[in-house]
């Protein structure tokens, strides 16, 4: 039976946690923003470094492939720790919405059925949040690391297959580099797909 009361303890406790959760997923959508503009800013720092590098010359050979390699790999490994991160914000998040959406629901049985009868805000239901997550669109947080993760991926497999010394048309030149041209873009597709799979599942 619906409560018609303006006011009631069950009543007061549903509306303080609906702006408990509200505050919640306020603070993590920043939060998640927070970390990918840190990514961002430390993913151009990281490029502008090894730009100043190959621009003065002064390194050459392997220790330029070295450093080259080493910087990539990091700001890569960076990358996985901020993804995983913006997964498990995701996830909090979600849980956050159905939480929202019970207590709306409750409110439509308990307190005012006839009002909010059919408010369902972007008509979800509490049967399909089990899907929500499954149902993200492309674009979001998570895609824009994974994005980012997968062209440093490329970047380092075209470092590791970067020549010590300058070849000539002679010197298999052209298998290199057709070799190249393959290679990294199958590697950007790769870790773009694992990664991808992985925010799927987890």
């Amino acid at each position: 039976m619906a409560t018609t009361g303006n006011s009631s303890p069950a009543k007061d406790l549903l509306l303080e946690e609906y702006r408990a959760f509200t505050n919640s997923l306020e603070k993590s959508e920043q939060s998640g923003e927070t970390r990918v503009n840190w990514f961002i800013g430390i993913i151009t720092a990281g490029v502008g470094g090894l730009v100043k590098i190959f621009s003065d010359g002064k390194i050459q050979g392997w220790s330029l492939r070295l450093i080259t390699a080493a910087a990539l790999l990091a700001l890569l490994v960076f990358g996985i720790v901020t993804l995983f991160r913006i997964i498990k914000r995701n996830k909090k998040t979600d849980e956050l919405i159905h939480e929202l959406d019970k207590i709306r629901d409750l409110f439509r049985k308990h307190f005012d059925p006839t009002l909010l009868g059919d408010h369902r805000p972007f008509n979800r239901t509490l049967d399909s949040q089990d899907s929500l997550h499954w149902g993200r669109a492309f674009g979001g947080l998570a895609d824009l690391v994974l994005t980012i993760n997968s062209l440093l991926a490329a970047a380092l497999v075209a470092t590791l297959m970067m020549p010590v010394r300058s070849l000539s048309p002679g010197e298999r030149y052209n298998s290199w580099l057709i070799a190249t041209c393959f290679i990294v873009p199958l590697a950007f597709v790769v870790a773009f797909c694992v990664q991808r799979h992985v925010v799927r599942i987890k």
